[in-house]
């Protein structure tokens, strides 16, 4: 996965979300939009979150790089705080750059985390972008959370599509025992059993 490709406009998207909001300030001192990140940097999944990290920091010096071009006053400081691929840790740091004052934090990586924060982040108006979480579970209405991930829906559906195309009909699933996981395997066997037909099982 292209992880700049995804955190650079998560990154754009903060400043539209943060200074569109912002009082007009004509003084040349730099105002800083402080931002939040929730990765994943040691535990289970420490790749994806190192990899996350390691995009964010060049995504972070080209946009404070335009901003200064363009001769705005805006630069962008990011806080990363380590959920150590635990949603318990996730909900203590996010509460933390709540705390701090951040108002937008991207993250965390996981479903289960992203479940963890959101009623919070609801109750206290936090904006929330998670660049890879796709479980419908979470998929509700008139919240702060922005998922940039197609959802497991339709993840599943072309999953299944795929099998058919090449003939596959018995599937022996291995998925991570957590929200994500268990129910996209459960829309896979939905999608790949709809026919009805015997030939096609989801073990």
């Amino acid at each position: 996965m292209n992880h700049k490709f995804f955190l650079l406009p998560t990154l754009a998207t903060a400043i539209l979300l943060i200074s569109g909001c912002a009082t007009e300030d004509t003084t040349p001192q730099v105002q800083e939009i402080q931002v939040g990140a929730l990765l994943p940097l040691t535990g289970e999944l420490a790749s994806q979150g190192q990899a996350s990290n390691a995009a964010l920091e060049v995504a972070l010096a080209e946009i404070n790089a335009y901003l200064t071009n363009a001769e705005t006053n805006r630069q962008l400081k990011l806080t990363v705080e380590d959920t150590q691929s635990d949603a318990d840790k996730a909900f203590e740091k996010f509460k933390e750059l709540s705390d701090e004052g951040i108002k937008l934090v991207i993250g965390p990586l996981s479903s289960d985390a992203l479940a963890k924060c959101k009623p919070y982040a609801d109750r206290v108006n936090l904006i929330l972008i998670s660049p890879t979480s796709g479980t419908t579970a979470l998929a509700t209405g008139d919240d702060g959370v922005f998922r940039l991930a197609t959802s497991d829906t339709e993840q599943a559906k072309a999953m299944a599509e795929l099998f058919h195309y090449d003939g596959i009909s018995t599937i022996v699933t291995m998925t991570r025992d957590d929200n994500w996981g268990n129910a996209l395997q459960d829309l896979v066997k939905t999608e790949h059993t709809q026919n009805d037909d015997e030939r096609w099982r989801v073990m």
